[in-house]
C-alpha cells in the first residue's frame, strides 16, 4: 500500500511504499533504513526532475543543519520526515476523532477509516470525498471509485463546514 504525502516544498504530492514507512523508527538514528529507502528505484524516479540543488534546499528546511553532500543524502532526509510525518498523522487519528482542516480557507473535514467508508457507502447516508494532501478533493461517485481511494491510500471525508462559521456558531450559543 503507498501512502501520499504532500511536499510542500516541492508543490507535489510523493508517496512510500506501506513496507518502507514501517522500516523508519520513530526514534534513534534512522540513517540505515533511511539510505536503502533512498535508494529505491520507485523514490529516486519521484525525484529524478529535482535538481540536487532543490533537493538539498528541500532537506535543510525539513531537518536541522543537515550535512548534506549528494542526492542521496537529499532523499535520505526527505524520506525519514516523511515517514516520521506519516507515523504521526496515523497515531492522531488514532486518538480521537480524526479531522483535516485545510490550511487556506480553514474547512472541516471528518475523516472516516476505510472500513467506515464502506458501510457509509452503503447505508448512502453521507457523501464521501477523497482527500488529497494539497487541500483539494472530489466527489466519490462510485463505489469502484471509493475502492481506488482506499487502494490508492487516500483519506477519505465527510464534509463538516469551515471552522470560522462553527466558532461563531459556538461564540453564540455561549451567550
Amino acid at each position: 500500500m503507498k501512502s501520499y504525502y504532500y511536499l510542500d516544498y516541492l508543490h507535489r504530492e510523493i508517496f512510500l511504499e506501506e513496507e518502507d514507512i514501517q522500516t523508519v523508527p520513530e526514534s534513534g538514528r534512522a540513517d540505515d533504513a533511511c539510505s536503502a529507502i533512498a535508494e529505491k528505484p520507485y523514490v529516486v524516479e519521484q525525484f529524478m526532475a529535482d535538481s540536487f540543488r532543490t533537493l538539498k534546499d528541500v532537506a535543510s528546511r525539513l531537518c536541522d543543519s543537515p550535512d548534506i553532500k549528494s542526492r542521496h543524502d537529499a532523499l535520505m532526509y526527505i524520506v525519514w520526515r516523511v515517514a516520521l510525518d506519516i507515523k504521526e498523522w496515523r497515531t492522531l487519528s488514532h486518538s480521537e476523532a480524526a479531522v483535516k482542516v485545510t490550511r487556506e480557507d480553514g474547512f472541516v473535514w471528518l475523516l472516516v477509516s476505510a472500513e467506515n467508508a464502506r458501510k457509509l457507502w452503503e447505508a448512502d447516508v453521507f457523501s464521501l470525498y477523497r482527500l488529497y494532501a494539497d487541500d483539494s478533493e472530489s466527489l466519490i461517485e462510485s463505489e469502484a471509485e471509493l475502492e481506488s481511494t482506499i487502494k490508492g491510500g487516500y483519506q477519505i471525508g465527510i464534509e463538516v463546514g469551515f471552522a470560522s462559521v462553527m466558532d461563531h456558531a459556538a461564540r453564540m450559543k455561549q451567550q
